[in-house]
């Protein structure tokens, strides 16, 4: 499915919010897991 960068925006006011969504407890899951996956991948420790 193309979607335009101009409809995106129209309904998301940035890129961040495509995933986090204004969610604070979604946030923090992703986070987390985000936080668990870095701790175990030696090439991603570098850059959390």
């Amino acid at each position: 499915m193309d979607v335009s960068t101009t409809t995106l925006f129209k309904h998301f006011p940035a890129k961040e919010a495509l995933v986090f969504d204004e969610d604070a407890e979604q946030e923090a899951r992703l986070l987390a897991a985000f936080t668990a996956v870095v701790a175990d991948t030696p090439a991603l420790r570098d850059y959390a």
